[in-house]
């Protein structure tokens, strides 16, 4: 058994200041108090770097997915509508809200190199490379994102009382886990009866994406375009090796993070919940409430590789009615068991969301990604496998996902690892 690592110093890190794919682009929201307005910024000298061919400023389309009769006043709906009227349209491998950076699985000052990213099993990495990984994580959970700040609002009905709020790199892309989930505003009320990132076909398009934005996130604030993240092969540890200080910490007191560990010191960013409202927090992280976690302390037992590979031998992706009745399809069998993870580790893990402040949530998608990947090469699943009859709000094959600012659809996320320049090992 190796020692536990105590990380008490951060990582000394030049951060430039990089374009990103985030919902709320910081130069397009600061000072704004009436939406929408243009978000199109320039790159080298022109808006969208169209002096470089690399995109052009056009009109939003508001029919990015098309929403229930029933669903009024959610500020999200065909987001980005609300907030910006006219955005980037990157060509060729060319991302971002300026069209600046590289598309996945591209690389290179023109976008023309491929390039991969390893992802590896983090019980399987040395004790330097595992070091390296968790003070990565610690220093981007502590890092402020130049490029990206977070929406926060006392009241979704009051346009007036959106604002905006820095965060960190890590931060940035728990807050877009948060933003898909946030209960729906149907006829003047929330509604938990869907949301755009979990209980349907969109589950696995949904998580891929975010995976791949957070993995983004962590490469430009470290600098280091090959930082790949880590999966926790949960099915094959029946324990919980990762919930230890050697990783992410061991069960403190009264639900906390043990003290050893310096995930202890992580505070959570929107997880007080009020009606109508978007991440109401204080400014000062010192205010926010720390991590929790209860790894194992629920009694539930985690799926096995036998129930993994259970659902990878169901032939249907997804059955109708494309929700958690769907109880013959892959992806309903595998979601399933990933909210089997989510109950065994407690806390914050089991709170839908604000799990994505825990970094065990990373290591757990991961997994999950992983399996889908399998999956999808084990049946030949393109965008084409997609189910026609899915018509529910935020998961339809040709929806934008939810709050990405460029129109990534949900059936064009199946499609194999590679195709975005992640691989398995």
């Amino acid at each position: 058994m190796k020692k536990p690592m105590f990380i008490s110093t951060l990582l000394l890190l030049y951060v430039a200041a990089v374009d990103c794919m985030c919902p709320f682009p910081r130069e397009c929201v600061e000072g704004v108090r009436d939406f929408p307005v243009p978000c199109c910024p320039f790159f080298n000298g022109t808006r969208c770097g169209s002096g470089e061919f690399r995109g052009n400023c056009v009109m939003v389309r508001t029919s990015r997915t098309e929403p229930p009769k029933d669903i009024r006043l959610d500020e999200r709906d065909r987001f980005p509508a609300f907030f910006f009227n006219y955005t980037c349209q990157c060509k060729a491998n060319f991302m971002g809200h300026n069209c600046g950076e590289c598309n996945f699985g591209w690389t290179g000052d023109r976008c023309d190199k491929p390039h991969t990213v390893v992802r590896e099993d983090i019980l399987k990495k040395n004790e330097t490379a595992l070091k390296s990984y968790l003070m990565s994580l610690h220093y981007c959970k502590t890092q402020i994102d130049p490029d990206c700040v977070i929406l926060r609002s006392s009241d979704r009905f009051r346009e007036r009382s959106f604002g905006f709020m820095d965060a960190s790199f890590y931060d940035v892309a728990a807050f877009s886990h948060y933003y898909a989930t946030v209960p729906f505003i149907s006829n003047g009320e929330e509604t938990n009866r869907l949301n755009y990132a979990h209980g349907s076909t969109g589950f696995l398009g949904w998580h891929r994406l975010w995976l791949l934005h957070m993995e983004r996130q962590m490469q430009k604030c470290t600098k280091n375009e090959n930082f790949g993240l880590a999966y926790w092969a949960w099915e094959k540890d029946p324990d919980c090796a990762i919930c230890s200080n050697e990783y992410f910490g061991s069960n403190g007191w009264n639900g906390a993070i043990d003290k050893l560990s310096v995930f202890s010191q992580w505070r959570s960013i929107c997880a007080v919940s009020y009606p109508n409202t978007v991440c109401v927090m204080e400014d000062c992280p010192c205010e926010r409430p720390r991590l929790s976690r209860a790894a194992g302390l629920s009694g539930f037992t985690k799926a096995t590789s036998a129930d993994l590979n259970y659902c990878l031998s169901i032939p249907n992706l997804d059955t109708s009615p494309y929700t958690f009745s769907s109880s013959q399809s892959f992806r309903n069998c595998l979601e399933g068991h990933h909210n089997g993870v989510h109950v065994f580790l407690g806390g914050g893990m089991s709170q839908v969301p604000i799990s994505a402040n825990d970094p065990c949530f990373i290591a757990h998608h991961v997994n999950v990604d992983r399996y889908a990947d399998i999956y999808y090469a084990r049946y030949g699943i393109t965008p084409a496998s997609y189910p026609t009859g899915n018509n529910i709000y935020g998961h339809i094959g040709t929806s934008c996902i939810v709050p990405f600012i460029g129109c990534w659809r949900q059936k064009d996320m199946m499609r194999p690892g590679e195709y975005f320049g992640t691989i398995y090992v």
